[in-house]
């Protein structure tokens, strides 16, 4: 099939990305009725490095994905295993409402602090949209999610793929019309996840990503990391603006506001002056005699 720009740039990032492989089979097989797949997904024709990847594929390192740049503006967290403790195949829906309503106590601070410096955030998830919100609103969260809630992320591209075309479509603040083709678009974008393969997806296509432990879901220190991430860049140019309102320190008075002052240094050193002059005339005089002397 014919491919666009943005699918060849995204089959020679893939390319570079030996490692990766789709979570499931259920990924590479879809069609107009498979639960949670996408309309764009079956439009989209199939990378050869796809046919490539095998179950057998090394699971990358989770401490790879725990480094943040500067530059985020939206974080999109996944919903089952980060935001809540149990990951999505292991929990029932009436488990994921008890388990981020006794979170909310933890969770609410630490999303509240990720606002305060400037992040919108949002949730993409492979349960139901219905699922994520009553589960968020049952645990007073649902103020600290400004960005997109997006259910039944289920993508051949992965929930990068998915993130691409909010962006595309104008559901993202901020960002234009050509979605994540610009690295500093998907530069601005962190995804959080438990998920290290889907992450793996993420980074090839150019996102920033953060992985939450593999139980429990996140915990305050993740957040912290998070958090100083993306303070750090906003930090930096407040303290610029602060040093920019410190007015220059005063200048030196001109010598006619002070006169009395100039005449007393003035004074001082024609004192200098002539006693140096002073001593060096009767040493040369004192040589002048011995001279003669001789």
């Amino acid at each position: 099939p014919k491919w666009t720009q943005k699918q060849r740039q995204q089959q020679q990032q893939l390319t570079h990305c030996a490692t990766l492989r789709p979570r499931s089979l259920s990924q590479l097989s879809g069609s107009a009725s498979t639960p949670g797949m996408l309309t764009s997904d079956i439009d989209r024709p199939l990378s050869p490095d796809m046919a490539l990847l095998s179950p057998g594929t090394p699971v990358p390192n989770r401490e790879e994905f725990r480094h943040i740049e500067s530059g985020v503006s939206l974080v999109m967290f996944d919903f089952d295993g980060t935001l809540t403790a149990t990951p999505g195949d292991l929990a029932a829906r009436p488990q994921k409402h008890a388990e981020l309503l006794q979170r909310a106590a933890m969770l609410g601070p630490c999303l509240q602090a990720l606002q305060e410096v400037g992040a919108t955030l949002g949730i993409i998830s492979k349960s139901t949209e219905n699922t994520v919100r009553d589960a968020v609103q049952a645990a007073g969260l649902s103020a600290h999610f400004q960005g997109p809630i997006v259910g039944k992320a289920v993508s051949l591209e992965g929930k990068a793929g998915i993130i691409d075309d909010l962006a595309q479509g104008g559901a993202l603040a901020g960002f234009q019309s050509a979605g994540l083709e610009e690295q500093a678009a998907c530069h601005r974008v962190l995804l959080v996840d438990d998920d290290v393969m889907e992450l793996q997806r993420a980074r090839c296509a150019g996102l920033q990503t953060y992985a939450a432990p593999p139980n429990g879901g996140l915990q305050k220190e993740d957040f912290e990391v998070m958090r100083a991430a993306i303070q750090g860049d906003r930090g930096g140019l407040e303290e610029i603006d602060s040093l920019m309102l410190v007015p220059p320190p005063l200048l030196p008075q001109p010598s006619w506001q002070a006169p009395l002052a100039d005449k007393q240094i003035v004074s001082t050193m024609r004192k200098q002056m002539m006693s140096n002059d002073s001593g060096e005339t009767q040493q040369q005089q004192l040589q002048q005699r011995q001279q003669q002397q001789q």
